[in-house]
């Protein structure tokens, strides 16, 4: 499909669309300013944001969406900005906390799709719907990785020492102080493994569920199976992130001072080998068409 590069150009050259990208840039700009150094500086975060981006490009590939007629009014985007204020100035008004962080997200989020339904044509609205779930999602995952740290790492460590256990290796399982931090420390065989903040499985998680709510939105995947999906994208995850601690607890004793290097690989593969099925079983669950006016007839 032709992309009318004319038409787009006019449409960002209007007023309006020009300052709905300065506010959704200068929300960006103070949400990042004001986010906290170890959400900010989190690898999980990074990984994910990098793979949303590449989950916004594919949904846009794959619908083709088209641009706005350069007259086209912007009223249907008010809403949008106007729920966009709203969070941000709620955001300022609450204590600051995780709850004024979302807020702020939320808003930028607003701003986004707004700042979209006033570039692309009406029907991409089910695209951009699909897009402003994934980065919502994104965003309350972004909130709650404080929360759900421990109780990731305890579950990942439990579940690896049962595990082992069973085929009766010598393990243990406990907290110990260090520096008035506390550490969860995993010894199999006598041999310490720190259960870190890598080793929660976070990364994939959120991959997996943002993933799998825009997608299941955008294919209009029935409300049961969506469900189920979100289930299986949870179990997926968690199941993954055990995979991968055994897999390198029990090579650590082979690979000597490339332990960091294989720690790496294996995580890698892991990642995206469960992602990978969470998208396999997605792509199971039915594909809808593009726009009608994309579909060839005879």
């Amino acid at each position: 499909m032709s992309i009318p590069f004319g038409q787009a150009a006019a449409r960002l050259k209007r007023p309006e669309f020009l300052l709905l990208c300065v506010t959704t840039a200068g929300l960006i700009a103070w949400f990042f300013a004001t986010l906290p150094a170890p959400l900010r500086d989190a690898d999980q975060i990074a990984n994910t944001t990098i793979l949303l981006g590449v989950l916004a490009f594919y949904l846009v590939f794959d619908f083709r969406p088209k641009f706005a007629e350069t007259d086209q009014s912007f009223k249907p985007t008010l809403g949008w900005v106007a729920a966009g204020i709203l969070l941000a100035g709620l955001s300022l008004l609450i204590p600051p906390g995780f709850e004024s962080i979302f807020a702020q997200f939320a808003a930028i989020c607003c701003f986004l799709r707004a700042t979209g339904g006033a570039l692309l044509d009406p029907s991409g609205t089910r695209l951009l719907n699909a897009l402003f779930i994934a980065f919502a999602v994104f965003g309350a995952l972004l909130v709650s990785l404080p929360f759900l740290d421990y109780p990731l790492r305890i579950i990942a460590g439990r579940w690896s020492a049962q595990i082992f256990d069973l085929i009766h290796q010598k393990t243990e399982l406990g907290f110990v102080v260090q520096n008035d931090v506390p550490m969860l420390l995993l010894s199999v065989n006598g041999r310490l493994f720190h259960v870190a903040a890598e080793c929660n499985g976070f990364g994939l998680l959120g991959t997996s569920i943002i993933f799998t709510s825009a997608i299941v939105f955008y294919r209009r995947v029935s409300v049961f199976d969506s469900i189920l999906l979100t289930v299986a994208a949870a179990f997926l995850a968690l199941v993954g992130n055990l995979f991968r601690i055994l897999i390198i607890i029990s090579l650590a004793p082979l690979v000597g001072e490339h332990y960091l290097l294989m720690h790496e690989i294996v995580g890698t593969i892991m990642f995206y080998g469960f992602l990978g099925i969470q998208l396999w079983l997605i792509v199971g669950f039915g594909r809808s068409p593009r726009r009608t006016d994309d579909v060839e007839t005879p």
